[in-house]
């Protein structure tokens, strides 16, 4: 087998014979789901290589899947039924203009149509416009497309919204599709010795040091509670390649982080008045565009909601609310954050990977209400969801308090 260092068109991988460790039994599962997804992953994870197996898939390459777990499903579509439009986003406004105009024509084409968009990135300003677009045509044309599935290195919420809104699933969170991109632990073990002996003459280490030496320098991270951690393929084959270990800034999972700054002085005056006049949800907004602005990797600790939770806590304490409580022991429970202003009073509960409902729902059921039952202030339940897959709050849920007589 040859090494597939470079390789990120599925099709090139699979006619040059390289190495492809087969993650087209999740990618059968994508088929029978909803078959609308989002999905965020760092740079050099695989993601490319997701999105044009998908496209030989829809396009009837059933060549390139010979011995793999979709080999049958191929055979099947091997007829090429299927209009697919393919965006790669780098590529600007253009290729964005371009599949506008291949949906205008999707809408009275016999066939139906797969649009599959690459390279989603918070901040593409040359291309706002134009791909809000994009993706309000692809939701009211959901009775032609049958399959969307756009990937990008964050989510969608810096540019367009909730990926909800425009009828698409986020998995970036999803158990079943942790180890969809990237390299397993079990999957390096899988690598050739021989692929590796000129990096462990280079580095003066064993073969099995150099395989542990690659999971230990490659960027990784664990994309869903539970799941198996996850290294970028990019990395290794690099390290493989050069011969050579090179040890990345980022590798999400271990106790070191790196500091957060602060939000900006205006920034904080303004969300310190959200929470004075009893506007959590603006509170809310300008803490996930906090969070959308700290450099790549930093606080994602295998201790993630501790660390969320702690700095949020921070920034309430720089906005002077010194009535403000982190991890507070009531008789009910501990509520994990507690800010009190002159005129309201905010409870928040913190999840990681979960579901801002779930937070939420903890706690009306556990009771935290109770130990305020006295306090005549208005109180807001604010649960958050924290996402170690994109980095960011993913979401949150706002509900009104009700006193406990």
């Amino acid at each position: 087998m040859n090494l597939p260092a470079g390789i990120q068109s599925f099709p090139a991988l699979r006619k040059s014979s390289a190495l492809y460790f087969d993650k087209t039994p999740l990618i059968k599962q994508l088929l029978t789901g909803s078959r609308r997804y989002f999905l965020s992953r760092p740079a050099g994870f695989g993601k490319t290589l997701l999105l044009t197996a998908l496209r030989s898939f829809f396009s009837g390459e059933a060549q390139a899947f010979s011995g793999l777990g979709l080999e049958k499903e191929a055979l099947r579509n091997s007829a090429g039924s299927y209009e697919v439009i393919f965006v790669d986003l780098e590529e600007g406004t253009t290729a964005v203009e371009n599949a506008l105009a291949r949906l205008d024509e999707c809408e009275y084409a016999e066939n139906p149509t797969v649009l599959l968009i690459d390279g989603f990135l918070p901040e593409l300003p040359e291309t706002d416009e134009s791909l809000r677009k994009l993706l309000q045509k692809q939701k009211r044309l959901q009775h032609k497309l049958d399959f969307v599935m756009i990937t990008g290195r964050d989510s969608m919420t810096g540019l367009t919204g909730n990926p909800a809104a425009y009828g698409l699933l986020d998995i970036s969170d999803d158990p079943a599709f942790a180890t969809i991109c990237g390299l397993t632990p079990r999957e390096i073990k899988r690598i050739p010795d021989d692929w590796l002996r000129q990096l462990a003459k280079n580095e003066g280490i064993t073969i099995t040091e150099a395989r542990e030496s690659l999971r230990e320098t490659a960027r990784s991270g664990r994309f869903a509670a539970g799941a198996p951690r996850v290294y970028s393929p990019s990395d290794i084959l690099a390290a493989i390649s050069s011969g050579s270990l090179k040890t990345e800034e980022f590798n999400a999972g271990e106790e070191e982080e790196i500091p957060l700054p602060p939000p900006n002085s205006s920034l904080l005056e303004s969300m310190k008045e959200d929470l004075e006049e009893g506007r959590p949800d603006d509170f809310m907004v300008k803490l996930r565009a906090v969070f959308s602005s700290v450099a790549y990797g930093a606080v994602y600790t295998a201790e993630a909601e501790r660390h969320f939770q702690t700095y949020v806590f921070l920034i309430v304490r720089l906005m002077g609310f010194q009535e403000s409580e982190l991890e507070r022991l009531t008789s009910a429970g501990r509520i994990d954050m507690r800010v009190a202003t002159e005129r309201f009073i905010h409870i928040f509960e913190f999840k990681t990977s979960g579901s801002a409902s779930a937070a939420l729902s903890q706690i009306r059921s556990r009771g935290y209400l109770h130990a305020d039952q006295a306090d005549p202030r208005p109180v807001w339940l604010i649960g958050v969801n924290f996402s170690i897959a994109r980095r960011s709050i993913a979401d949150w849920k706002i509900a009104p308090g009700r006193k406990v007589r």
